[in-house]
């Protein structure tokens, strides 16, 4: 997980998704009778998953890796998140700033926790990758205890250590080793060309 930048709100988002939301969560409002639940959200982001990919370059917000969008493994397939979850904060369910691009399986991982570190908000180097196994680690910052608990519980909950995650990331850094191009590791997965760079092994080209 890298810093991300909140893309601007798209011109088609507030007709397509918030005006069509708000409208059908004031319907549901005036007729429910039990607790609110995640059926009664009207997936309207949903018609926009393919827009939503581009805008983000189709990588996903939490493992910095790229997902490609015809994938039919269910735990490669793309996914919109609800950072703060839709349940429980029902006026954000329709807002563009809520949305995260991510893969299903992450998105499942996370379900309706609030203690994982927001991809927009996290401070830059906090995340360590290890380029031996894959795995993702903390650094030590004094002074940021919070912080670190919070990446600890983002790695735990989002298992960013599963097999999957560490094996894909010992391949792309085996392939860029073997000869590959920064720059299409940087497109493929920027959170492993981040933390490359930060470790030397790839270097700024000199002007």
């Amino acid at each position: 997980m890298i810093p991300l930048t909140l893309a601007d709100e798209p011109s088609w988002f507030d007709a397509g998704v918030r005006q069509k939301g708000r409208t059908h969560l004031a319907t549901v409002e005036e007729q429910r009778t039990e607790p609110l639940q995640s059926k009664h959200f009207k997936a309207f982001w949903a018609d926009y998953t393919r827009e939503i990919y581009n805008i983000y370059n189709g990588v996903c917000a939490f493992t910095g890796l790229y997902i490609d969008f015809d994938e039919e493994i269910d735990n490669q397939k793309v996914s919109i998140d609800h950072f703060k979850p839709k349940v429980k904060h029902k006026d954000w369910a329709y807002e563009w700033a809520n949305y995260r691009l991510c893969l299903k399986k992450i998105n499942y991982n996370k379900g309706d926790s609030e203690e994982i570190i927001d991809p927009i908000s996290i401070p830059e180097d906090f995340l360590y990758l290890n380029i031996d196994d894959g795995s993702v680690n903390l650094r030590e910052f004094p002074g940021h205890e919070d912080w670190i608990e919070a990446c600890r519980m983002t790695i735990n909950t989002l298992r960013l250590n599963s097999k999957n995650l560490k094996r894909r990331r010992s391949q792309l850094i085996k392939a860029y080793r073997m000869g590959g191009d920064s720059d299409e590791l940087k497109f493929r997965a920027p959170f492993l060309y981040s933390a490359l760079k930060y470790q030397g092994i790839i270097q700024e080209e000199s002007l």
